[in-house]
């Protein structure tokens, strides 16, 4: 309920009774106070007390002065009628509600050109004016034609004539800085405009700026507006980018919180000189902690610390992490935490508890996935003590899979998989389902899945999660560097052949931890055992294409020399394709990659424990004929020069028998693969 009161009559009777808000009365209760029972009304169980006033009271059928919450309690139960009586008892509230809203409206705004203020509250409102009093009896009364009705309320009040759009208009109008507003969004109309000329576009932006200039502040938190002061940052000159980072500079922290001038900030950080990037940076500080758990300030500061912030500015914003005096007293040159703690011992207890009471808020949010707050994390497991981190690790379990896509995060995640109980090994692991191909392919991320490989005893867990995926994103893989990886991993952990030193010994610093109990030998043969007859399938089924790419060749090499189990298929796949009818363009003893790959597999019979053997399944494909047409070309002479220098006499004893019927064909080509398989076949045995 509540109580509008309406013209200049007498108070409403239900006001001046005094009846509480809410109150329940029944139909006897009511009639002793007076009023008469017709006033109820039986279809929305209320009480009007006259024709100008809404005050109504609601009419219950239970005792008096029973309490409600809610104002469907207190309805009886209606008879259902049809979706017709529905529908149009619907229109017709909306339609009475919709007129009386732009009536109050149309008169709020009418006073409001006329310079009248209008009193509001949520018991009063503003009294109408005689003359619409004047229209509102006569229309009452009926007194006047339908035009004349008409007429008379467009005349007292003018915006009931007018459109939606024209009374949009005229509302803005009566607010300040119109004139301006609409002009510089016409200038920018113009300006973003992608045919406009260099000359037309600076006189646009000209234009703009001066008119712009010393409203800054005022227009820059607008939705449209905020988007005209970021053009002209992007295309402005250097003066007027400075004139605005001038009216902006003392207002960094509250922009970086709005929801459209955030933008600016960045477009500032991207398009405007060192000296005012500089300014952005040192308005951050001292409010980073505040900032990173904002969700749109988040963006600026995470922006601002990975493109534009140099070593001695990064260092600034992570220290604030490390405690309230870091935020306030800024030193000269880049400061690690270990040089602080070899300076002041003392100061490692503190730091460490401190960087723990910041991080552990933070990872139920957003702000979890910045890099900023990975470096914070990443310092706290390289200086805390065994049991804060097992503490922080088990704090992590759903964030892990968020923090691993950045350098630092990667770091961190590998940090809690070595140092994490089987238990909080199981949960992490979890948390990877769906988003283990995704991980694969990152430049970061792919080292976590490498740790997991290096540390998980569990190794049915890791078949059980991890496996089939990477089986199931196998295409996706063997074409992804990072996937290509994964994949080299598990068949040859470590291998110096695919990883660099440096990421062997990331990876060796897990090596020593206290939960990881079975032999890696062991566990790497159990995950090679699993993913082995996914990747010959693989290669049995593409061949051709790998054998023609230079990553996925290297890769076949790996299936072939490291994968368990059987690998015929593999190499008769290889092979099959080896025997296609020679074509010097297209054939893969004429491809750059392919001769390669081909010379390799033969080569590689040397190392392996029995057969089969490549070099005699490519023989049972190849005919003499064939071996001849591939010396005419130098890349096949090289591969048939590699059957002759074959480990395999079988091999060798079969080609050179083979070529030797055309060594007179043979001896008149000159090219270098040629004049070395001359040489071998005149080589005594």
């Amino acid at each position: 309920a509540g109580h509008r009161q309406r013209g200049n009559g007498p108070p409403c009777a239900l006001f001046s009774i005094g009846l509480p808000r809410l109150q329940i009365l029944s139909r006897s209760n009511l009639e002793l106070r007076g009023l008469m029972a017709s006033h109820v009304s039986k279809r929305f169980n209320r009480v009007y007390c006259c024709r100008r006033c809404t005050h109504a009271a609601f009419v219950s059928r239970g005792k008096p002065g029973r309490k409600v919450k809610n104002k469907k309690d207190s309805r009886p139960a209606r008879k259902k009628k049809g979706a017709g009586f529905a529908k149009r008892r619907k229109r017709d509230q909306f339609s009475k509600a919709g007129k009386r809203k732009a009536v109050a409206n149309s008169s709020t705004l009418d006073d409001s050109q006329n310079g009248e203020t209008a009193t509001t509250g949520p018991s009063l409102k503003r009294t109408r004016s005689k003359d619409q009093e004047n229209v509102t009896s006569q229309l009452k009364r009926g007194g006047a034609s339908k035009g004349a009705k008409k007429a008379k309320v467009e005349k007292a009040n003018p915006l009931v004539a007018m459109t939606r759009k024209e009374r949009k208009e005229a509302r803005r109008k009566g607010k300040g800085n119109y004139e301006m507003i609409k002009s510089a969004l016409k200038l920018w109309e113009n300006l973003r405009r992608h045919d406009l000329s260099k000359t037309d576009r600076e006189e646009s932006v000209g234009k703009l700026y001066s008119l712009l200039e010393g409203h800054m502040k005022e227009v820059i938190f607008k939705h449209d507006l905020g988007r005209v002061v970021q053009c002209c940052l992007k295309f402005g000159n250097e003066s007027q980018r400075t004139g605005i980072c001038a009216e902006l500079k003392d207002d960094i922290v509250e922009l970086c919180k709005s929801k459209y001038s955030k933008f600016s900030v960045k477009k500032i950080l991207k398009h405007s000189a060192k000296e005012q990037r500089d300014q952005v940076i040192a308005a951050l500080y001292g409010n980073v902690r505040r900032l990173i758990r904002h969700t749109d300030a988040a963006d600026v500061v995470e922006y601002a610390y990975n493109e534009y912030a140099n070593a001695e500015q990064r260092s600034a914003l992570v220290e604030e992490f490390y405690g309230p005096q870091f935020a306030l007293f800024k030193s000269a040159g880049v400061r690690r935490l270990q040089d602080m703690f070899d300076s002041d011992a003392s100061l490692k207890p503190l730091i460490v508890r401190h960087l723990h009471e910041c991080i552990t808020p933070l990872l139920d949010k957003n702000s979890v996935k910045h890099s900023i707050v990975h470096r914070a994390m990443l310092d706290f497991f390289l200086h805390a003590d065994p049991a804060t981190r097992s503490d922080m690790i088990e704090a992590m379990h759903k964030a892990v899979v968020q923090v691993l896509h950045t350098k630092e995060g990667s770091r961190v995640a590998m940090n809690c998989i070595w140092h994490g109980t089987p238990k909080d090994r199981k949960v992490i692991l979890k948390t990877f389902k769906s988003f283990v191909k995704k991980i694969c392919m990152e430049e970061h991320g792919h080292l976590v899945m490498l740790a997991v490989f290096d540390s998980v005893d569990d190794t049915v867990l890791v078949k059980k999660v991890i496996i089939p995926e990477v089986a199931a994103g196998m295409d996706d893989l063997v074409k992804d560097v990072f996937g290509r990886k994964v994949l080299h991993y598990l068949l040859s952990p470590r291998d110096r052949h695919f990883f660099h030193p440096d990421v062997i010994g990331v990876l060796q610093q897990g090596d020593n931890n206290a939960y990881s109990k079975k032999e890696a030998s062991v566990r790497w043969s159990e995950l090679k055992d699993t993913i082995s007859p996914s990747l010959i399938a693989y290669v049995s089924e593409n061949a051709q294409a790998m054998i023609r790419d230079k990553p996925g060749s290297l890769l076949l090499q790996s299936i072939m020399d490291h994968a368990a189990g059987d690998v015929h298929t593999a190499m008769d796949a290889v092979a099959l394709a080896a025997g296609d009818e020679f074509d010097p363009q297209t054939h893969i003893a004429c491809d750059p990659c392919g001769h390669l790959a081909l010379k390799k597999l033969v080569q590689n019979d040397a190392n392996r424990q029995g057969p089969p053997y490549f070099s005699e399944t490519m023989l049972l494909e190849v005919q003499g004929k064939t071996l001849t047409e591939w010396v005419s070309t130098n890349r096949g002479a090289f591969v048939v020069a590699s059957l002759l220098e074959c480990p395999i006499g079988a091999v060798r004893t079969t080609v050179k028998k083979w070529l030797t019927r055309d060594r007179v064909k043979l001896k008149r080509l000159d090219s270098p693969g040629a004049l070395v398989v001359n040489k071998l076949l005149s080589r005594k045995a």
